[in-house]
């Protein structure tokens, strides 16, 4: 009997072990095929002329367009340098995300890896329209991936209630208008939790405030704030 459980867990692994170099090696070859789309064009450039060019058109951006500073230098980033790092953020918070949500909500962590797995199949049958917008869209994954991934460590954070928690919070809060708001609406849960057990709530409110403080550097934004008073979508 024991022999065979043996044999099942080998299996097992091994299986797991394929499915997941499949799962990777795909990822890997949908990035690297990734081409430009709408303003991935303009934001390929903005590294181009050295630091200071490129803090004017961060400027000109954060007065005209949107207040994304964060996710923005992300995006301005891996389009100077190529697909390759884009593959790797983007495949790194496809990973990342079901693994800190699994971490945060105490399952073992011999299941998560066949979580991640499961996560990254999930995505890749998504319809192709959303798939191409949604993920493989470099600009729009850098807004929405890489924020969710963030938004997974602050979950984290203040599940372990760390010190630094304000930190992951600030920046989650100054990320996109809908992963900044998700982020205090996230640390206020913890709070609200904490103050009804009559537990310590300091790292809760510390990690609130720098949430709101980051959705309020997005929002300072002159072109945000207009979006945001005439009811247009925010996406």
């Amino acid at each position: 009997y024991i022999m065979k459980v043996k044999a099942d867990k080998r299996r097992y692994s091994a299986a797991l072990f394929a499915a997941g170099g499949i799962a990777v090696f795909l990822w890997l070859y949908f990035c690297f095929m990734t081409v430009y789309s709408s303003d991935d064009y303009w934001y390929s450039t903005f590294w181009n002329n050295g630091l200071m060019e490129y803090l004017k058109l961060m400027v000109y951006h954060y007065q005209t367009m949107n207040g994304r500073v964060l996710v923005h230098v992300l995006a301005h980033t891996i389009l100077y340098l190529g697909n390759w790092a884009f593959a790797i953020m983007c495949l790194t918070c496809c990973i990342a995300v079901p693994a800190l949500t699994a971490d945060s909500l105490g399952i073992p962590r011999k299941r998560i890896p066949v979580m991640v797995v499961f996560f990254l199949y999930g995505i890749l049958l998504m319809p192709q329209q959303i798939l191409n917008q949604g993920v493989f869209w470099i600009s729009a994954s850098c807004n929405y991936l890489f924020p969710s991934a963030l938004i997974c460590m602050l979950a984290i954070a203040l599940e372990k209630k760390w010190k630094w928690s304000w930190i992951a919070a600030f920046l989650c809060g100054a990320t996109t208008e809908q992963m900044g708001l998700a982020s205090v609406f996230l640390c206020g849960i913890y709070l609200l939790e904490a103050m009804i057990r009559k537990e310590r709530k300091l790292v809760y409110w510390t990690g609130t405030a720098a949430a709101v403080l980051g959705v309020l550097s997005v929002f300072a934004s002159p072109a945000t704030s207009e979006r945001a008073s005439e009811g247009v979508r925010l996406d």
